[in-house]
């Protein structure tokens, strides 16, 4: 669930076990979910040969889509590079 500045909640459906755990990977600790992560890091913590940065890659961008679908004034909540993510800091809202 990602809620905007308007306070209205939007639920974003989750595809795959590869994108659920990479999210989740991502939103566990909350000291650093605003992190830039590495995807060679995301990639080891769910098992290296399992999950290569590739499908990591893939997770975030298909998710980024989906959220550009569910709220079109959002442009890629997270910032992807070819070797790291980041939430986009102009998403961030730390209350």
């Amino acid at each position: 669930t990602i809620t905007d500045q308007n306070n209205s909640e939007y639920k974003i459906k989750i595809q795959g076990q590869v994108q659920r755990e990479v999210l989740r990977v991502i939103f566990r600790n909350p000291e650093n979910t605003y992190s830039e992560w590495n995807l060679s890091d995301i990639s080891e913590i769910l098992g290296g040969n399992d999950v290569d940065e590739t499908s990591v890659k893939n997770a975030i961008y298909q998710f980024n889509k989906k959220v550009k679908l569910k709220i079109p004034e959002v442009d890629n909540l997270f910032e992807l590079t070819k070797y790291s993510a980041r939430i986009n800091p102009k998403y961030i809202n730390k209350k």
